[in-house]
C-alpha cells in the first residue's frame, strides 16, 4: 500500500477504510486490474500456489492409514 498510495495520491492508510466488498469496491478493483494488466483470480489460480510446494517441497504421505501402514511395517 506505502507503494501504491504515492502513485494514485491517496494516503495509505486511507485503504484501510475502503469497502473493498461493495460494488464501489468492486469497481475499483476491476478499474485497478485493467490498469495494471491483471484479472480476477479463479479458483484453478488458487489451487496453483500449493501444488509446487506440495509436490516439490513436501513430497510426504498424509494418509492416516498408509502412515499407520508404514510404521506397523
Amino acid at each position: 500500500m506505502e507503494y501504491v498510495a504515492p502513485q494514485v495520491k491517496v494516503p495509505a492508510g486511507a485503504w484501510a477504510d475502503h469497502d473493498w466488498r461493495g460494488d464501489r469496491g468492486k469497481r475499483h478493483r476491476k478499474e485497478i486490474r485493467e490498469a495494471y494488466g491483471f484479472r480476477a483470480n479463479t479458483e484453478e489460480d488458487q489451487e496453483r500456489p500449493a501444488e509446487w510446494p506440495a509436490a516439490e517441497l513436501c513430497p510426504v504421505e498424509l494418509s492416516r492409514h498408509r502412515l499407520a501402514a508404514a510404521v506397523t511395517s
